[in-house]
């Protein structure tokens, strides 16, 4: 039997792409076309396939600029059509567009505009900061009740609460099933244009900032192939880390601004001790449900989950995730990862797919099962 861990972490660099000068003047509204590539998979021997890159259409994202008359940053809602054009508006309802005189020209003498930021968090605008009156450092660690959400933001408690959140529900989880509503927040895109030309027609190219993570199980047991076509399997991670904060650094400031996202930056701030106090157990990729078999009926995966690239959870020091599968018949088999399974990565340099770790997942103390 072998487990994939189907990593993807692939990123399609944005590149400066503004479009041509045209005759538009400060009176014209902001146009936006937008790229990325979709969640690509691989399987254990490099054979998988990259994700499409594509135009994003029909869908809201958010526009970040620095606003006149002296450049502070300010957002708005960008409306994708079905053409893939997108409508930069400062009020959605009445449909009240930005006009490039809306926005903070830095360099005046060649008429550039410092930086404009596209991103899937709408409803995380920037704001103004709120300082907490409360601060000491000591008892109450927030520096802040309100991040402007450039710089720095966090993402507010679980709404709706889980019964079993180690954390007591005061973060949310951006944890969900690849191509579901709710992965459409989860998994962050993210794009940056410097030194945009007034009056252009912007074109961003986003990046992802999550990882896609799933598995894909074989045997060439004739017990274990059967038990795989089975409708009651579990497949779950144990002190895995499904939030992006990390608790008692909310609110608190570097010189460049960090917890838990930098819209500025394009960064996942990762800070403290994860340890299994920070993590979570019991999080099912399926759970009494089938797998889904390959072409040849061998091969069977769970669906891909989007979550958090916390790094510090592989640390020596702290609790590492345990994958367990449940066959039902007294069949459970659990390994640690990354070490103990097969996990790839796509290089964009290359255009290949890399191995970063290869070594058995096992059922016991004393079993090791080979890898495909």
């Amino acid at each position: 039997m072998a487990a994939v861990l189907l990593l993807w972490t692939a990123a399609c660099a944005d590149e400066p792409g503004v479009g041509m000068k045209s005759d538009v003047d400060g009176n014209k509204p902001v146009m936006v076309l937008c790229r990325y590539r979709r969640a690509g998979h691989c399987y254990s021997g490099g054979e998988g396939q990259v994700g499409e890159e594509e135009a994003i259409t029909s869908r809201t994202m958010l526009f970040t600029y620095p606003s006149y008359p002296d450049g502070e940053m300010a957002s708005a809602k960008c409306v994708f059509d079905e053409a893939g054009y997108g409508y930069v508006y400062t009020k959605v309802e009445t449909k009240e567009p930005l006009m490039w005189k809306d926005i903070y020209v830095q360099d005046k003498e060649k008429n550039l505009v410092e930086a404009v930021y596209l991103d899937n968090l709408y409803n995380y605008p920037v704001q103004k900061e709120e300082l907490n009156p409360g601060f000491d450092g000591k008892t109450d660690n927030r520096r802040y009740l309100q991040t402007d959400n450039f710089r720095m933001m966090y993402f507010g408690p679980q709404d709706p609460p889980v019964a079993d959140d180690t954390l007591g529900n005061q973060f949310k989880r951006m944890i969900a099933p690849l191509g579901t509503p709710a992965a459409e927040e989860a998994d962050i895109i993210w794009g940056k244009l410097e030194n945009v030309g007034f009056g252009t027609t912007l074109q961003f190219r986003l990046e992802h900032k999550m990882t896609a993570v799933g598995f894909s199980f074989h045997s060439e047991v004739g017990e274990l192939q059967q038990v795989l076509k089975g409708n009651k399997i579990r497949v779950w991670v144990d002190y895995l880390r499904i939030w992006m904060e990390t608790p008692g650094f909310e609110g608190k400031e570097s010189t460049e601004g960090n917890q838990a996202f930098s819209r500025m930056k394009g960064e996942i701030y990762q800070d403290g001790q994860p340890g299994a106090g920070y993590s979570q157990k019991n999080v099912f990729w399926v759970k009494d449900s089938l797998l889904q078999p390959d072409e040849t009926n061998t091969v069977f995966s769970t669906p891909v989950w989007v979550l958090p690239p916390d790094r510090s959870q592989f640390r020596v020091f702290g609790h590492r995730p345990e994958l367990f599968i449940d066959l039902g018949k007294d069949k459970v088999f659990h390994g640690l990862f990354p070490e103990t399974m097969d996990w790839w990565r796509y290089d964009d340099n290359k255009h290949e797919w890399v191995e970063y770790k290869n070594v058995p997942l096992n059922s016991g103390p004393d079993t090791s099962l080979p890898l495909m």
